[in-house]
């Protein structure tokens, strides 16, 4: 499993402890372009390269899954198209993208939750930017195809939307 854009590993780290539970050895390995986020993931045992969604340094068909969790609503639409195509290329079995579900509801949510947990202004603005930054069903959808890929759409809980498919 390649999860480009890993951050601190933490959801590898519990997908590896969920497919254990059902007898699965799940081997991840993480992508991430911040040296100290890539730092934290190595210390979980998470495998990590230092490198760029952009210029994915994996060989084709060289991983079962590609995974990006809250990461391509930062890239543009011909970034995200060519993403795609890559995690396509790169992934045996499948791709899995979860990202932000833009809405005024989410965007008013999470201006209020952020102050009332006392978010720092600048987390509070990188939210809201990446709230505004989201997909509608529509524009996702719309991506993928251009990208040529037929991808599950589904809305998730927290405002979310996750776009599987199959390798080809």
């Amino acid at each position: 499993m390649l999860d480009v854009g890993c951050g601190s590993g933490d959801l590898m780290a519990r997908a590896v402890r969920w497919a254990a539970t059902r007898g699965i050895r799940l081997v991840p390995i993480g992508l991430e372009r911040h040296r100290a986020a890539a730092k934290l993931a190595g210390s979980r045992g998470i495998a990590t390269l230092l490198g760029c969604a952009g210029a994915l340094p994996i060989r084709d068909h060289s991983v079962d899954l590609v995974i990006a969790s809250q990461l391509v609503h930062h890239f543009s639409a011909p970034a995200m198209i060519r993403f795609c195509q890559a995690a396509d290329r790169l992934a045996r079995c499948g791709v899995i993208i979860a990202d932000l579900r833009r809405s005024p509801v989410a965007l008013a949510g999470f201006w209020v939750g952020s102050r009332l947990l006392r978010f720092d202004p600048a987390t509070r603005q990188d939210g809201l930017t990446s709230v505004r930054r989201g997909y509608s069903d529509a524009e996702l959808a719309g991506l993928l195809a251009s990208a040529g890929i037929r991808a599950r759409i589904e809305r998730t809980p927290g405002f979310r939307l996750v776009a599987t498919w199959r390798a080809r």
